[in-house]
């Protein structure tokens, strides 16, 4: 009896460390996601999508969709802490994926479409959106604020009115990401500081390939990114104490590369076929 007895109480105290397992929902426009979730299908005509309103969350998609009205959230986080939103599409809201003062959060693996914003991080710490596309959007793919250790990488924006935005945003890295077409910009930062930005893509765009302003030091790494065929400048960095190295721009409208004052020539940098007949201004290019 004393054997059988410890036994149930070891089985009782493995089933209570063991995480519940994520449960199946059909949810409804308006819902609160509270536990782990994973969709059992699509949900559509939303003028508010999901909510999540617990910490440490998943919310899997599972490959379906949730659509709106051209209102309101797709899904929203608000004031959380890591919570993972994945494997779907959001489409047709004011804004697909919204996040706000809230830390430790990823988006990944989503498509978000056809709607104003794709993502917003407000006041974020360590958000992540990566391996994502964005496309249809009549403002930004992804825009930033206020938030620290941001990682943006691997995600592809394509046709968007523009793509990565950002405004006050210290520390991370924007890597490996390919936005092609957007009717203005490719990337505008503002005020970043310490943010590398590298091996990113930027091809017929309208306006300016990538563009890193601010009139405070920087210390942002602009490295290995590639401008192509854009409308205006391929690549312009006005924050001083950036280091510009190894990035390539052929056929911009205006110059290859822009550098203002106080930016840092970190070599190796390459500009042929822009505009500006001196293809490079502020730093040397080959």
């Amino acid at each position: 009896m004393r054997k059988v007895r410890a036994f149930l109480v070891c089985a009782v105290l493995a089933l209570a460390a063991s995480p519940p397992a994520a449960t199946a929902a059909g949810l409804h426009c308006g819902d609160s996601v509270t536990a782990d979730t994973v969709l059992t299908a699509d949900i559509s005509e939303c003028d508010s999508g999901l909510f999540v309103v617990r910490d440490g969350v998943t919310l899997d998609l599972n490959g379906h969709t949730v659509s709106g009205t051209q209102r309101g959230f797709g899904i929203a986080v608000a004031g959380r802490r890591a919570v993972t939103i994945q494997n779907g599409t959001v489409s047709g809201f004011r804004v697909e994926v919204s996040v706000s003062d809230s830390s430790d959060v990823t988006v990944r693996d989503m498509s978000l479409t056809g709607g104003h914003d794709g993502a917003t991080f407000f006041g974020v710490a360590r958000g992540t959106l990566t391996r994502s596309y964005f496309s249809g959007n009549d403002a930004s793919a992804a825009f930033a604020a206020d938030a620290t250790d941001l990682r943006i990488a691997g995600n592809t924006a394509r046709r968007n009115g523009a793509g990565f935005s950002g405004i006050d945003v210290t520390g991370g890295t924007v890597a490996g990401n390919t936005v092609n077409g957007q009717t203005f910009y490719g990337l505008i930062f503002l005020n970043s500081i310490g943010v590398v930005f590298e091996e990113n893509r930027f091809e017929e765009n309208g306006g300016v390939g990538m563009q890193i302003g601010g009139d405070a030091s920087a210390d942002d790494l602009v490295a290995r990114n590639r401008a192509w065929r854009n409308g205006a400048d391929g690549i312009e960095v006005a924050a001083p104490g950036s280091t510009l190295t190894r990035n390539t721009a052929f056929f911009n409208g205006g110059f290859g590369i822009d550098a203002g004052a106080g930016v840092l020539d970190g070599g190796g940098n390459h500009a042929k076929h822009n505009g500006a007949p001196a293809q490079c201004a502020g730093i040397a290019c080959k």
